[in-house]
């Protein structure tokens, strides 16, 4: 293959830096430099950049062809020269292939041709000359700790029948109510504040010596607990209750309806299953009343006593809405 004059000294001026600056490991291999003493350019010439090149290699002449040193030769054709460097030699410890380049220089500039020449017998050699122990990776850098994650807000809606019975002790009818109820329950994680009102059909209280009807609304405020294991998750509530009474007399003499906010504390335990999004439920709650409000009739005065305790079975269904 063949040079061309005018970019032989740029592209020998190009490998020279690269091989500077991937360097060569010290050692004691030798190079036999061949050549014309009287050519362009002379073996010392190229022997002189080879050394700058090389630093690692003993540049020596043919003479002799000193044991284990690679033959490499300049011949000079005029306007052209020829670089060879014989193959299947062995340098620091390993065998490198020859390698053989024709180069154009009309105006014969020896001093560039030495130099181009002696870059050429570096690009051939250098392979077995560099360290052969692959660069170490640098270590990959630890990855960055991110913060704690942020639970999402969980939010759900629950629709259910109610069953609310007040248990007496005077062996008197039981008031039993039915209804509705829809509780609203939103939250982080396991813990969530819950929201529920329930609508009640009106129930009938017996009295001593008279009767009165009372319509309940119970209004409460809870934290929850939760606890899910696969697909059946339990709950646990505890809150605040206000229950609006609507009051009235069954005896004709009775006076007219009244109005009273009846305050307690709720408790309930519920189960439910999970199908996606949907659960299905049942829970139980008791309601409990600490200062029930006194009924009197006239003229028989105090005659009972709104009930103390509530309990209630409800089932129904629960959405998670996010």
């Amino acid at each position: 293959m063949r040079g061309h004059g005018p970019w032989a000294g740029l592209w020998g001026l190009a490998l020279l830096l690269v091989i500077l600056m991937k360097g060569v490991a010290a050692g004691e291999e030798r190079v036999a430099l061949a050549g014309s003493a009287d050519g362009c350019p002379t073996p010392e010439a190229v022997a002189a950049y080879l050394r700058q090149v090389l630093p690692g290699v003993s540049v020596v002449g043919q003479a002799g062809h000193p044991a284990g040193a690679r033959l490499a030769e300049v011949r000079d054709l005029g306007p052209r020269y020829r670089v060879s460097v014989a193959g299947g030699g062995t340098v620091a410890g390993g065998t490198v292939a020859g390698g053989e380049k024709e180069f154009t220089d009309e105006p014969r500039r020896c001093q560039e041709r030495a130099r181009a020449a002696a870059v050429f017998i570096a690009v051939v050699l250098s392979p077995l000359l560099t360290d052969p122990k692959p660069e170490r990776a640098a270590p990959a850098s630890p990855p960055a700790q991110q913060g704690p994650r942020r639970r999402r807000p969980r939010v759900e809606l629950e629709i259910g029948a109610v069953l609310a019975a007040a248990p007496r002790l005077d062996g008197a009818a039981v008031p039993l109510a039915g209804g509705v109820g829809v509780r609203v329950a939103a939250g982080a994680g396991p813990l969530l504040l819950t929201l529920g009102i329930s609508a009640l059909s009106p129930v009938t209280l017996a009295l001593s010596g008279a009767t009165a009807q009372m319509l309940r609304l119970p209004l409460d405020l809870s934290l929850r607990g939760t606890l899910r294991r696969g697909r059946v998750e339990g709950a646990a509530d505890v809150g605040l209750m206000l229950a609006m009474l609507l009051l009235q007399g069954m005896d004709p003499r009775a006076a007219g309806p009244a109005f009273r906010v009846d305050p307690g504390v709720r408790l309930a335990a519920a189960l439910r299953v999970w199908v996606g999004r949907l659960a299905p439920f049942a829970a139980l709650q008791a309601g409990v009343s600490p200062r029930p409000y006194d009924l009197q009739l006239d003229p028989q005065g105090i005659v009972g006593h709104t009930p103390v305790l509530w309990l209630e079975a409800s089932a129904g269904l629960l959405v998670r809405l996010q």
